[in-house]
Parts: C-alpha cells; structure tokens; sequence
C-alpha cells in the first residue's frame, strides 16, 4: 500500500517556486522601480540563472524520487556492459553536474558487484558526460574558444554560467570536442573503388586556332 503523504510531482519543485515567487514580490517593490533598465537586467540575469537551476535540480530529484520507487517495487538486477550481473541495490549515490545554469547534484540508484564497476542506469538515461561538465556548457566552450582566447572566453563562460570551470578544463573540452574531426570527416571523404579506374587526357595546350577573314 503507497503511503498517504506521498508528495505529488509539483510538490516537488516548490523549492524553485519560492525563489520565483521571492523574485517577483522584489520586482514588484518600490524600491525596483527606481532601478535602471539596465540595473534590471543585472537582477534577472544573475536571479533568474538561479531560478533555472534551481528548477534544474528540483527535476533531478523528482526523476530520483521516481527511479528509487520503481526499483523498490521491483528490485530487479542489473547486468553491466561488462557481462556481469549486478545484485546489490544502493539508492542516494550523488554525483556533481556543472550546467548552464550552475552546478546541480544527480542523485541515483547504484547497482554493485563486489569488484566491478558500479552500475547507474540513470546516468544512461539522463545522457551524462564522464567528466562534471555537461554537454551544453562543453559547447558553449568550443564556441567561446572559436572566436576569442581561452582568458576571454572563461570570463564570458563564467559571467554567463556562474563559475561553472577554470582555464584548464576549458581547454580540455576544446579537445575533447576536437578528438573525433579525423574520424568524421574519414567517413564523408570519398574513397576510390578498386581496382581504381583512371582518365587520362592529352592535350597540347595550343589553344583554339583562330582564321582571319
């Protein structure tokens, strides 16, 4: 039987409603309304950042919430890309992710063996990267870099993302970005069929005559 005090879905981003709720009662101030357009778009821009993560985290919890129900009702095993089964279920294995919106926490259910890797589905399902940066802020730093130097472009990063990485690990998720050019641009150079048929042409290079009349 479910227990009766089970929050619902929108419970679970109330969190992220007070900060919303937080903002507009500020915007709605008198004190705001003597703020510059400019002043503004400071206040949302940094307070806004941080109601979207907030909002990102809430939706990791709830995604949590969901994953540690259905296996308790189920406890199914887990077999690895290793071959082997995993039998032992541990819920709250936490694992930091730095976004656009700011660093948040993944929080999810690891399946074990004793000396093997643990096993997280919900890293698969959520498309985690192996390092803490996600996909979205990696591009960000390529395209960054593209166009001004690596100093530059983590101010941009940072003003925009909060301090989200350092100079050093910009640099590694250019290369990282950069790892597989060779390999996809092998798969859309054409590759002659052998054996190879070959077109020879003959010319003299004399041009066309032409006749006075």
């Amino acid at each position: 039987m479910e227990p009766y005090d089970r929050p619902s879905s929108s419970d679970c981003f109330e969190a992220a409603t007070i900060l919303f709720r937080v903002l507009v009662t500020d915007l709605a101030s008198p004190e705001a309304g003597e703020l510059a357009h400019h002043e503004l778009e400071e206040l949302l821009e940094t307070r806004g950042r941080d109601l979207l993560r907030q909002v990102f985290q809430d939706h990791l919890d709830l995604r949590e919430r969901r994953e540690r129900e259905a296996v308790e009702r189920r406890r199914p095993h887990v077999i690895g890309s290793d071959g082997l089964l995993r039998p032992r279920l541990e819920t709250g294995h936490g694992r930091l992710l730095a976004t656009v919106f700011g660093t948040v926490k993944v929080s999810r259910c690891a399946w074990r063996r004793l000396e093997a890797a643990n096993v997280h589905p919900a890293d698969a399902a959520l498309s985690l990267p192996r390092g803490r940066h996600s996909h979205g802020l990696a591009r960000l730093a390529v395209q960054a870099a593209t166009r001004m130097s690596y100093d530059a472009s983590l101010e941009a990063i940072c003003r925009r993302c909060g301090p989200v990485l350092g100079k050093r690990r910009l640099g590694g998720l250019v290369v990282e970005a950069a790892r597989d050019i060779d390999t996809f641009y092998d798969a859309r150079i054409f590759q002659p069929c052998t054996p190879a048929t070959v077109l020879v042409l003959s010319v003299d290079g004399k041009g066309i005559v032409m006749v006075r009349r």
